[in-house]
């Protein structure tokens, strides 16, 4: 959580500092970004593709509890077999 959070701020302070990508110089930064997006259709797809992914992530990211076969050590073992480093 500690580098996806230092990864936000620096993206959040790299919007607030103006630079954008090309194309997308009249969104505006923060939450103000949000209802900008909403109003056009390809905002509304970009949108779309952010909630995709939010779905796809958590899907994957499941309790070993959910996985058929694979019984939890512990409560919040996110262990699902996929990878074994033998820990």
């Amino acid at each position: 959580h500690g580098r996806v959070s230092m990864l936000a701020v620096a993206g959040y302070l790299t919007t607030a500092a103006g630079i954008r990508f090309p194309g997308a110089e009249d969104i505006p930064d923060g939450l103000a970004a949000f209802p900008a997006l909403q109003s056009t259709s390809d905002g509304m797809m970009v949108l779309y593709q952010m909630a995709a992914f939010f779905v796809m992530a958590e899907i994957c990211n499941r309790d070993a509890s959910e996985v058929t076969g694979v019984k939890p050590d512990f409560v919040g073992d996110y262990r699902n077999g996929a990878l074994d480093f033998g820990w």
